[in-house]
């Protein structure tokens, strides 16, 4: 049980990583064309 729920937080863990990285790209992509109109 105790290696299950390691298991689980570990997953957890990644999603959360993952889901950071998703928004810096979104962040850097909606950066891009605010920067071509300066």
């Amino acid at each position: 049980m105790q290696r299950y729920l390691e298991n689980l937080a570990q997953e957890q863990e990644d999603v959360v990583v993952e889901q950071a990285s998703v928004d810096e790209v979104a962040n850097s992509i909606l950066s891009c064309p605010l920067d071509a109109f300066k």
